[in-house]
């Protein structure tokens, strides 16, 4: 009957102890260094969302434009003033006034 072998163990030292001192503070900076990088991650992450947001908000133009009808689809005489935005984004018109021979008009409701 053949005996099974023993396992093979290593020493968990390389035999000089300046060499295994270095190889576990080099093991040690590597972790801090890797932890830091990590903690410092989701802070350069949300910067670089809000960079990107700032940066599509940037190049997000309204552009809007001003068209006028006299008659409708059937002929009928008819004042259609339109107003549409053809640009990227939203275009917020806080204020719109009409004149005529220099005063502003009002309208009603429709």
């Amino acid at each position: 009957m053949v005996d099974p072998e023993a396992p093979h163990s290593h020493p968990s030292h390389t035999g000089h102890r300046w060499l295994d001192i270095v190889l576990g503070l080099s093991a040690m900076f590597v972790s801090v260094v890797s932890l830091v990088v990590a903690v410092e991650h989701g802070p350069t992450m949300e910067r670089m969302a809000d960079a990107n947001t700032r940066l599509v908000d940037a190049n997000s133009w309204p552009f809007v434009q001003f068209d006028s009808h006299n008659v409708d689809e059937q002929g009928n005489a008819e004042v259609r003033l339109v107003l549409t935005n053809d640009g990227i984004g939203p275009a917020c018109v806080e204020t719109f006034e009409l004149r005529s021979d220099g005063k502003p008009m009002s309208f009603g409701k429709r």
